[in-house]
């Protein structure tokens, strides 16, 4: 079952400096694909596993939580799974939308 992080949870996973992960380096690895089809399904996200695209890979600054956003085919909307160290597991999940988290305007 996918667990849902409120925001008040997700914000406190937190802690700066955010850092952004390159290309080729991880930290932790934990592997995501059977939760993330579990979001999928879940929460009626319009793309497969095969489609999703991690976009960054953010580690907190006390390297207790690792952000994976996943972009799923809609403009300014992520699925951004919170892993937890050192326990190494998954923590939860929240929906980022762009649009109302900054108050963008919607892509065309």
């Amino acid at each position: 079952m996918a667990i849902p992080l409120t925001e008040e949870t997700f914000r406190q996973t937190f802690h700066p400096p955010m850092r952004r992960l390159g290309e080729d380096e991880s930290f932790r690895p934990v592997p995501l694909g059977g939760y993330i089809d579990q979001c999928i399904v879940e929460l009626g996200l319009p793309t497969t596993r095969e489609e999703i695209e991690v976009h960054h890979v953010y580690v907190s600054g006390d390297q207790r939580y690792t952000h994976v956003i996943l972009f799923y085919g809609e403009s300014n909307r992520y699925l951004v799974v919170v892993v937890a160290h050192p326990q190494d597991e998954i923590f939860g999940h929240r929906l980022l939308c762009l649009d109302t988290e900054y108050g963008l305007a919607p892509s065309p």
